[in-house]
Formats: structure tokens, sequence, C-alpha cells
């Protein structure tokens, strides 16, 4: 963009865009690429008595009755202290950019599924073991159909 004079409502002697700017935008800083929610959100402590305050429902210090998303009970933890819940857990605020907004593998964890695969081998493991259990017990009995089969 060329200027050839400085707009009349502008206090400038030579040509300039700034008029046409937003001025200086205080950007945010975003958060770091490390940083993500956390997932299976952590329990806090569990109070044992009612506080002035907290929900009159569940008993949880981080809300009241009307936002509670708890089942109403016919007495509330207000009046009988039973079953008392923890104060819910609030995420952190991320300021993310447009790829932190939509990375597929942002919180990923390696061991978590380290694990499923670990319980598919234990699964897999023990359906072998009761075909090969099943297939023998056939063979013992003199199953037709069991002795054409091959233990794999």
């Amino acid at each position: 963009h060329f200027i050839s004079a400085v707009p009349w409502f502008y206090k400038s002697n030579e040509p300039t865009l700034r008029h046409q700017s937003d001025g200086f935008l205080v950007r945010p800083s975003l958060s770091d690429i490390k940083e993500s929610y956390i997932k299976g959100a952590p329990i806090g402590e569990v109070p044992i008595k009612f506080k002035v305050g907290a929900c009159e429902n569940c008993g949880s210090v981080s809300h009241k009755k009307k936002d509670c998303l708890e089942r109403p009970r016919k007495i509330g933890a207000k009046f009988n202290n039973k079953d008392m819940k923890p104060a819910d857990y609030v995420q952190p605020v991320l300021i993310l950019d447009f790829e932190g907004k939509r990375d597929r593998w942002a919180g990923y964890n390696s061991d978590e599924y380290a694990k499923v695969v670990e319980e598919f081998e234990v699964v897999e493991k023990t359906k072998q073991d009761l075909k090969s259990k099943k297939l023998e017990d056939d063979i013992l009995q003199g199953s037709s159909s069991a002795a054409s089969l091959k233990v794999t």
C-alpha cells in the first residue's frame, strides 16, 4: 500500500500507514508443545464434613447445587455427610495456535498403549491355550473331525 498524503484526521507531517494498523497488538504467548490437557483428572481430597458454601447435593466445594451434575439426592450431603465428593478438577487454560488445536497426538502416552498391547497378547495366548486343550480333548474322545485338524 502506498499513500501520498497524510489523512486529515491523523496528526503527523509525513506520510504514514499507521492509521491503517490496529496498533501494536499484544499477542498472548502460546502454550508449550509439551503442555496438554490432563486425561483422567486427578481426584482431590474427599471432605469429611459439609463445608459452608459447598454443593448441598454432593458436598463438593467447586460448585453450587444448581450447577451439580450428580443425580439429585433424597437427602443431600448438607444434611447427612455421607458419600461426600471431592472438588472438581479444573483443566488448565491452554493458548494454542492453529496446529496445536488440531494436533491429533497431543497428550499421547505410549505407555498406555503398551498396556493395551500386553492385554491383547494375554487374551490371544488364552484363546490359543483353550483351542489346543479342546483339540486334545477331542482327540482323546476319538472324534473324527478333530483327527483331521492339526495343532497350530
